[in-house]
């Protein structure tokens, strides 16, 4: 893989620090609002010298990743993209690009035996209040999988690595994306990927726990967890309605996807959306996140009990490894959230998976997606799709390649002879 900056990423990164200097606007629930008061934010919440970005702004669903594991942006001020949907720079009418993400990450908990023989948990958890708990950064890499010499260079590959010193465990998180429109289908509209060959609506992610210790661990879990606020307009928020308080966080049986959308009134004429959005573009997108392999189990083999499927609010945030635990793996029994659906209201979600036994010098590897569509039927067709650009090896349908002309001549009489 080339390791280059993309032409694209680099316009985005420009783009969203402008417009992202806003992070004191952003305070949306009671630990913002008391760290703003109290001039926490900058020691906090301000990257660190050791942190490094990745970014996915080739398709629709415009994503940005760091190296200690954290999704998105933590200052929920856009700076860094997290579900920005569609990924776009038009300002037209006083609109912009929508930002879904407030803070975002994953969690991976464990258990491990200590010194004195003990099982305790151990974790690397990120999207939270801290840049980081118990995770330390490593490499990032980004770039096209092809060379200049191709005709397509698709896809935009990126590599994170992190570690987690407590458990002795390396995380490296592959991702691609494609910007293949479909034949017929551009933004909120998703195709089928076996015939309208839509592949821009998601992005594909591909973790590898690797066990560098002697010791096993055991009980391992995997969350993205996400605190998603939809949705508000870049550059122009409107700060005058709080439009992070009518979310909702939904579960959907047939793609086993956990999913996130605004709950605006439709038949309201009124700006209880948080935007301008006279012509209503914006409606019913839903963002979330879709499993694709579960260490070696494929999409079609899995079971509602492979995937925990978790809401809740700001003021029920497990506060512990072993909290975070519990949460993570109530899929597993049968105890999570799929089958309740919240009134609307500012809360966060979980998609997680395992246990799983991570012995030493072993890997678990978990492939999953980040997907974006508007309305229910084509979030199903992005999760779809994800699944099979994965079945398909990332080997994707390609456009055609553009045609070879040999030589061109004009006649005596005007004719043009190719």
């Amino acid at each position: 893989m080339k390791i280059a900056i993309n032409r694209i990423s680099r316009m985005a990164i420009a783009g969203i620090v402008m417009f992202g200097l806003v992070a004191e606007l952003g305070a949306k629930d009671k630990l913002d609002i008391l760290k703003l008061r109290q001039g926490y934010l900058f020691k906090e919440f301000h990257p660190v010298l050791d942190q490094t970005y990745v970014f996915h702004t080739n398709n629709n669903l415009w994503m940005g990743w760091d190296s200690y594991g954290n999704t998105g942006d933590q200052t929920c001020s856009a700076i860094i993209p997290g579900w920005v949907y569609p990924g776009c720079f038009t300002t037209e009418g006083g609109k912009g690009f929508l930002n879904y993400n407030c803070r975002a990450g994953y969690w991976i908990v464990g258990k491990q035996l200590d010194a004195d023989g003990v099982n305790q948990f151990v974790e690397g958890t990120t999207g939270e209040y801290v840049v980081t708990r118990g995770t330390t950064p490593g490499s990032t890499s980004q770039g096209w999988a092809g060379t200049d010499t191709d005709y397509n260079k698709e896809p935009w590959v990126s590599t994170s690595e992190w570690s987690i010193p407590t458990m002795s465990v390396k995380v490296k998180a592959t991702r691609r994306s494609w910007s293949f429109p479909g034949t017929k289908n551009t933004y909120f509209k998703v195709g089928s990927p076996t015939s309208d060959y839509d592949f821009n609506d998601f992005v594909l992610e591909e973790v590898e726990l690797v066990n560098t210790g002697t010791a096993d661990v055991t009980d391992l879990i995997m969350g993205g967890k996400a605190d998603h606020d939809a949705a508000w307009n870049v550059p122009f928020p409107d700060w005058d309605f709080p439009f992070w308080t009518d979310d909702i966080v939904d579960y959907d049986d047939v793609s086993m996807a956990t999913h996130f959308l605004d709950g605006d009134r439709q038949s309201s004429a009124a700006n209880d959306f948080g935007i301008d959005d006279d012509g209503r573009d914006y409606r019913g997108v839903r963002i979330g996140q879709v499993a694709v392999n579960l260490n070696g189990k494929n999409h079609d083999a899995l079971t509602a009990t492979d995937v925990t499927h978790m809401w809740w609010t700001g003021d029920e945030d497990p506060q512990t490894a072993s909290a975070r635990h519990a949460m993570a793996s109530l899929g597993f029994s049968g105890g999570d959230k799929k089958a309740v659906n919240p009134s609307p209201q500012d809360m966060r979600y979980l998609q997680a998976y395992g246990p799983f036994t991570l012995a030493a010098g072993d890997t678990v590897k978990l492939s999953f997606a980040v997907i974006a569509g508007s309305g229910m039927d084509n979030v199903r067709n992005a999760a779809a799709a994800a699944k099979k650009a994965y079945d398909w090896k990332y080997n994707l349908p390609k456009p055609p390649s553009a045609p070879s002309v040999t030589s061109v001549a004009t006649t005596p009489t005007g004719y043009v002879k190719i």
